[in-house]
């Protein structure tokens, strides 16, 4: 399988019945890809050489934490963990990783705000939908913040 190919079609909602504005958390502490890495041959340069690429695949193990505020939809557990199992197989860098999930994500379900942040041995990354980079409009930036 490819980054590609991965099928947001999985992510089943439900209707968010509820008129007071909450928030959900959901933890996953084993997601699974393969870290498709470029990194370079300092080894043998000198001013006449050009710096050599190598490209590396390593099966990773991370964990994915997620936080939305709903908005009419609301996504179904156990369809983002079957989402997520289809990356086991997937080669891709952990920024594309974390941007395909945020993404997929935020189309299915259109929340108020949607955060995903991608915890790895080596590497954490974090988007908000709040952030005003991403077109958000810092609403509910807070820099005390905890996912705790």
């Amino acid at each position: 399988m490819t980054f590609y190919t991965v099928n947001k079609e999985i992510l089943q909602t439900s209707t968010n019945t509820n008129n007071v504005e909450y928030q959900i958390k959901l933890a996953y502490p084993l997601l699974y890809y393969i870290d498709k890495r470029t990194e370079f041959d300092y080894s043998n340069i000198n001013a006449y050489t050009k710096l050599l690429s190598i490209n590396s695949s390593k099966k990773t193990t991370g964990k994915l934490q997620v936080l939305y505020l709903p908005n009419i939809k609301i996504l179904i557990e156990y369809s983002l963990k079957e989402y997520l199992a289809q990356y086991k197989t997937v080669e891709t860098s952990r920024e594309n990783l974390i941007y395909k999930i945020f993404t997929d994500i935020k189309k299915v379900i259109s929340p108020n705000r949607l955060k995903v942040k991608l915890l790895l041995p080596d590497y954490s990354s974090e988007l908000d939908s709040d952030w005003a980079s991403l077109g958000g409009p810092d609403k509910y930036f807070n820099k005390s913040e905890s996912w705790g």
